[in-house]
């Protein structure tokens, strides 16, 4: 079994990218690793050194991803919540092993024994991860200003990734209650629409919500103003599709961009250019200009829809 050792995403990244040049197709891959550890960045690795353009998401929720290139495929699993050989199965998981597909699975060591025995690599991450390195962050941005002065703190409340949305709000919430400093709570989608504030076009942020679904809201971006044009929600590819055909210029946006942008085929549409696509600093300051401020007990994460156990809760009590 290969062990690597890195202490960045990006070095992860770089080293799966370096990786992957020479494998053979029908080369599965079994990551062994702590929570953190690199698995979703080796993957995008991966990805890169296949030469497949996509955007590379964690399955926990969908359980498989395809990354689908032009002579390649990738298959990115997560066997986190496979409890047996019944839930393997009905995964279909073991029909991609008879293809030519490149596989991934992260937390492999649910399923020993389903796997070639040169399949699974170690990874470990001597680097921090997003939780311990965010206050430090944080604080060289402050630079020894008085957090009592500040005015309010914004924060991006989602949609988004349920663990980064957690780790957000709450660090905010922490920050802002010991002061009561007011907060505002920005929806990422619109934080990444003020990016073309500076253009004419309407603004269609994504953000990958698994199996083709989408968090998504469309915005007017036109002289200098952002109008807002419907609610953040979770809509289909195909309901979308069919809603953006009314459009005229459409910029897609967002951390699903790439893949939505892909699947759409649609002529008026044009994804936007990478120093845009993804929220920033900027944004959310803008976004949050205009907004009421709350008390730091009251903010709360936007998830728009259950996490995946949340809905498993809710069935087990509904039977």
């Amino acid at each position: 079994m290969n062990k690597y050792i890195t202490k960045s995403y990006e070095e992860t990244v770089s080293l799966a990218e370096k990786f992957a040049e020479n494998l053979p197709k029908g080369t599965v891959i079994g990551y062994l690793g702590d929570l953190g550890a690199g698995k979703t960045a080796f993957t995008t690795g991966l990805v890169k050194g296949l030469r497949i353009k996509a955007d590379v998401s964690s399955p926990t929720f969908a359980i498989c991803n395809e990354y689908k290139g032009e002579d390649k495929t990738l298959y990115h699993f997560d066997m986190y919540r496979i409890d047996g050989w019944d839930d393997l199965y009905s995964t279909g998981f073991f029909d991609y092993l008879e293809t030519d597909a490149f596989i991934a699975a992260e937390w492999s060591e649910n399923i020993y024994g389903a796997l070639p025995d040169d399949a699974y690599i170690e990874l470990i991450n001597k680097g921090l991860t997003h939780s311990e390195t965010l206050l430090p962050l944080i604080e060289n941005v402050m630079n020894g200003y008085d957090y009592k002065s500040l005015d309010a703190i914004a924060v991006t409340a989602g949609p988004g990734s349920f663990t980064g949305v957690r780790i957000g709000v709450a660090t905010v919430k922490g920050i802002a209650f010991p002061f009561d400093i007011p907060c505002i709570s920005v929806s990422t989608l619109e934080a990444i629409a003020y990016n073309f504030a500076d253009e004419n076009c309407v603004v269609c942020a994504v953000m990958d919500a698994r199996r083709m679904q989408f968090y998504n809201a469309l915005f007017k971006a036109e002289n200098g103003k952002i109008t807002r044009l419907c609610e953040d929600r979770a809509i289909s590819l195909e309901d979308l599709k069919e809603e953006l055909k009314n459009y005229d210029n459409v910029v897609v946006a967002g951390d699903g961009a790439q893949l939505c942008f892909d699947n759409l085929g649609l002529e008026n549409t044009a994804l936007a250019a990478e120093d845009k696509r993804y929220q920033c600093g900027i944004g959310v300051a803008f976004a949050a200009e205009n907004k009421k401020t709350m008390k730091a007990d009251s903010l709360m994460p936007v998830y728009l829809r259950l996490s995946q156990a949340e809905r498993e809760l809710k069935l087990k009590k509904e039977n």
